[in-house]
């Protein structure tokens, strides 16, 4: 797919380079069954799956969001190792700001793809072939939202607006143990993505780690794909 910037140059928006943006729940109620240590297990993976072409944001989110990686980085060494030093540290406490949570990664998103028509170059935003890259969000949660300043009509909003921007992204909405009323809103957000988006409802702990390791092989094949 390719865009136009103001200047009228054309700009290509490939899929060669992966950026994943992943909202972690960091919830009082992730201490449990192990929860949070298999969501961070499973991001662990993901990380590895990267190279140094590739970007990533790490969010996390209870009572308000926190931008743990800050910002979209690029996947060198240090910053992995950093970000899994992050990781190790997390601890799960209070309540639920999911729907804040999905409005700042898909901020993130809409950001770097305004900057990249903006200049039809950015560093950090544009490879080196032109290409702005292929976007995973992530989204994993195991409670309804109970802290956010943002309504969920507003997080519908803001994802119909991401599929008209041409950006290429697909999402997973990871729902763990979520009651009928929290499962029926993170089906709604799904909806919205069409085909590029999916739910996927985990029972335990191992379940949320093997959904994690399904986006590691994702964005293997994705790349793969692209080069052949």
């Amino acid at each position: 797919m390719r865009i136009a910037d103001q200047r009228g140059n054309s700009l290509s928006i490939g899929m060669r380079r992966q950026i994943i943006l992943i909202a972690l729940d960091v919830s009082g109620s992730m201490s449990t069954e192990g929860r949070l240590s298999s969501a961070i297990a499973g991001v662990k993976t993901i990380l590895n799956s990267l190279n140094e072409n590739d970007m990533v944001a790490l969010m996390t989110f209870n009572d308000s969001v926190h931008n743990v990686s800050g910002g979209i980085i690029a996947c060198t060494d240090r910053n992995k190792r950093a970000l899994i030093q992050k990781l190790d540290r997390l601890s799960a406490s209070n309540q639920t700001a999911f729907y804040d949570a999905v409005l700042a990664v898909t901020a993130l998103v809409l950001k770097m793809s305004e900057e990249a028509k903006k200049l039809g170059h950015l560093a950090g935003a544009l490879g080196a072939d032109g290409d702005l890259g292929h976007f995973h969000l992530v989204f994993l949660t195991d409670g309804d939202d109970n802290k956010s300043r943002h309504k969920e009509e507003e997080v519908g909003a803001i994802l119909m607006m991401l599929g008209m921007v041409g950006v290429e992204y697909n999402t997973l909405w990871v729902g763990v143990k979520l009651s009928r009323e929290a499962e029926k809103k993170l089906l709604t957000f799904d909806a919205v993505g069409g085909r590029k988006s999916s739910y996927v409802r985990c029972q335990d702990s191992a379940q949320i780690t093997s959904k994690f390791q399904e986006v590691a092989i994702k964005i293997r094949t994705t790349r793969q794909a692209m080069s052949a």
